[in-house]
């Protein structure tokens, strides 16, 4: 069971900064989730949320600053004066530096705009560009992106993005009618051992997000789940040492 950081190191780190993705390689994960958005000039950063506000010194919508107004940011004071001036990352900075060191998942997070392929189609430029196609994986909550980005490359894994309990129902059984996607992310208090079964039957992957508890982290090993997203993943390491889980 593979273990993804969430957003990186982001326990202890700065969430979705370089410091935070070199401090979950060095903590010996498997792989690091991050979130990809488009700034008002057509850049991609890396930012979850749709402003910056919470996890930087700035305010406003990241669609609606400049690529040079987000590098002037400050991503790590909001954690801690020890991480003042961390800058917001380039998602051409986070492949440049730890391409095939790890695995690299991008959530696409253009959720608040109308449907389109820009961010997909400059991902997966990207992901070509820097010879990535077999260690990123693209997932999103918005099932659109998943199918632009398969049909520029359809060697690009992708992962449906599914979210907790009713609200995502519906993603959780939209993949049995489809062959665009390559993995199902639900929440994982949504996970049984049914799920497993039908997804892994059907060839796909199941990486249940985010998980911090080692008793949750067991059920899923249990359960059979591919791979993990958690914010500590020095602990969910040590804890698959102590237990002597499998990969």
């Amino acid at each position: 069971m593979q273990i993804f950081a969430h957003r990186g190191f982001s326990l202890q780190y700065p969430e979705n900064t370089m410091t935070a993705f070199r401090k979950a390689l060095e903590a010996g994960a498997d792989g690091i989730e991050l979130d990809a958005r488009l700034t008002l000039d057509g850049k991609i950063v890396v930012m979850h949320d749709p402003s910056v506000d919470r996890t930087t010194n700035g305010k406003g919508k990241v669609r609606d600053l400049t690529f040079a107004e987000i590098l002037g940011l400050d991503a790590g004071i909001k954690k801690g004066i020890v991480f003042e001036n961390e800058p917001v990352p380039v998602l051409e900075q986070v492949f440049d530096e730890l391409g095939g060191k790890l695995l690299l998942n991008v959530e696409l997070c253009n959720y608040e705009e109308g449907d389109n392929r820009q961010l997909a189609n400059m991902a997966v430029e990207l992901i070509e560009k820097y010879k990535l196609v077999d260690s990123v994986i693209i997932s999103s909550f918005r099932f659109n992106n998943l199918v632009y980005v398969k049909d520029k490359n359809p060697n690009i894994s992708c992962g449906l993005l599914a979210k907790q309990g009713l609200l995502g129902m519906f993603a959780r059984n939209l993949l049995n009618h489809s062959v665009s996607v390559d993995a199902l992310h639900p929440f994982y208090t949504d996970v049984n051992a049914k799920l497993v079964h039908r997804e892994q039957e059907c060839g796909r992957k199941v990486r249940a997000w985010t998980v911090n508890d080692p008793k949750d982290i067991r059920t899923l090993y249990d359960l059979g789940v591919d791979a993990i997203f958690t914010d500590d993943p020095l602990n969910s390491r040590e804890f698959y040492a102590s237990e002597k889980l499998l990969e």
